[in-house]
């Protein structure tokens, strides 16, 4: 019983960002957190009585309420611009069309990044002045090393 509570302690989870007017954000990442086996226990019980499927669907829906009531700070912190929260994907065809219309990118993004295999470090430097990123961001490793000094 004790090993069986010890293992209860480290549970790993899919966090899912939360859409935002009307985004449909399906892109989960994987991360690792601990809780104590009475937190553990709380919410085995709730699953138990019916009020959640699983732990991970408990977790998500605590961490978006709680997130829900900071929305003003992580609207307003450091955004002076329009940003996205959610999940962006851009591949080359994005990229160029906003080179046509004279247009380069600063991305504010809290959520995620993805950036296409398609898009060369060439092409991500002259469309991207900047990126400010909380969340994750994906693209190739070279285009990442073409972005390093406008990511932040």
């Amino acid at each position: 019983m004790c090993q069986l509570m010890k293992a209860r302690s480290s549970f790993t989870w899919n966090r899912l960002p939360t859409s935002h007017e009307g985004v449909d954000v399906s892109e989960s990442e994987r991360i690792t957190i601990g809780l104590g086996v009475v937190d553990l226990g709380q919410i085995d019980r709730l699953i138990d009585k019916g009020l959640f499927a699983t732990r991970s669907e408990f977790i998500r829906a605590a961490v978006r309420s709680h997130l829900g009531q900071y929305r003003d700070d992580v609207v307003q912190t450091g955004f002076k611009k329009s940003f996205v929260i959610g999940v962006m994907r851009l591949d080359a065809h994005d990229l160029e069309d906003s080179l046509s219309e004279g247009k380069v990118l600063d991305l504010h993004i809290v959520g995620g990044l993805t950036l296409g295999k398609d898009i060369s470090p060439e092409l991500a430097r002259k469309a991207i002045r900047s990126i400010s990123i909380y969340g994750s961001f994906h693209a190739s490793d070279t285009v990442k090393a073409a972005l390093q000094d406008r990511t932040k």
